[in-house]
């Protein structure tokens, strides 16, 4: 039963701590609409905003991984603090009046605190799960996509009705309250003393040519890889479509994350099976739903705009 209810409370702390960034299309299509002037000189820090929520936490991890490894005692009171940092900066956020208050609170202390949530609920999986690890993180990783299918319907409308202020404080009052309960069960496994004795960096792996090119790769496709989902709601007000247009089609896009509630837990399943076989099908995965997104995004907003 705890290996699963792990799995379940991993997966609402996925869920929670990506679903805003990725729903920050929505946000900055109201900033430039509705919240700030067109002639703020603030403007240009709004983008930005994205861009550090989700970019940070990703980044932030070449710095908690190795403080968790130093000190995996503290990684509970990590992810505790990474709660209330996120509920902070959400908050925080509701009460900001200029773009650069935007910055500090939706793209800094959130992203903080996603880091110090997400990174090490997320090391607990490889204590839960041995033999089928594959398929716990092809389940955990559609949390992500659900997320950032929902998310944004929901900011939507709490945006167009009550306001940001509101809209945030409804978000924090969530992830409070789904986030705290989480945590009951998103903890490690082994006691701490085995998991430091078996808690080694190995360090081979940059001396490998093919790890260079894989990551040199990786690098450069993620400079683009946020553009379309921050601009996509402010490309769809920009043709004279409708706000839920541009909603409908930031959702499309995170919904592939998903890759559909099977498809996931299936290349899971397989990789845990025969590691060769992951690098394959991940690979063939990666390059085919990009090829798909790349023709589908702009024929989304044209075939929304025809029927609305």
């Amino acid at each position: 039963f705890d290996a699963y209810a792990y799995l379940w409370s991993a997966w609402v702390v996925e869920l929670l701590v990506w679903s805003i960034p990725f729903s920050y299309g929505v946000f900055l299509n109201y900033y430039n609409v509705v919240l700030f002037a067109p002639d703020d000189p603030q403007l240009y820090f709004l983008p930005i905003v994205g861009t550090l929520s989700s970019g940070i936490i990703y980044f932030g991890s070449l710095i908690i991984m190795p403080l968790m490894l130093r000190y995996p005692a503290q990684k509970r009171r990590m992810t505790f603090a990474g709660v209330v940092f996120c509920v902070l900066g959400l908050v925080g956020a509701g009460f900001s009046t200029r773009p650069l208050h935007l910055v500090l609170t939706q793209g800094i202390i959130y992203s903080i605190g996603g880091n110090l949530l997400y990174f090490p609920v997320f090391t607990y999986l490889m204590e839960w799960f041995s033999v089928k690890r594959g398929l716990a993180n092809g389940i955990l990783f559609t949390g992500t996509g659900l997320g950032g299918v929902i998310v944004p319907f929901l900011t939507e409308i709490l945006l167009r009705r009550y306001g940001h202020r509101v809209t945030f404080i409804v978000l924090a009052a969530l992830f409070a309250g789904l986030g705290f309960p989480a945590l009951v069960y998103a903890k490690p496994r082994l006691p701490v003393a085995q998991a430091t004795a078996s808690a080694t960096l190995d360090k081979s792996f940059l001396k490998s040519q093919v790890f260079w090119i894989l990551f040199i790769s990786n690098t450069l496709q993620g400079f683009a890889h946020f553009l379309p989902g921050i601009y996509l709601p402010s490309f769809a007000s920009d043709l004279k479509l409708s706000t839920t247009s541009g909603t409908i089609a930031l959702a499309l896009m995170n919904g592939e994350y998903i890759k559909a509630p099977v498809a996931c837990p299936f290349i899971g399943a397989i990789s845990a099976e025969d590691p060769r076989v992951q690098s394959t099908l991940i690979s063939l995965f990666s390059s085919s739903k990009h090829l798909v997104c790349l023709n589908f995004e702009p024929w989304s907003l044209e075939l929304i705009a025809t029927s609305t």
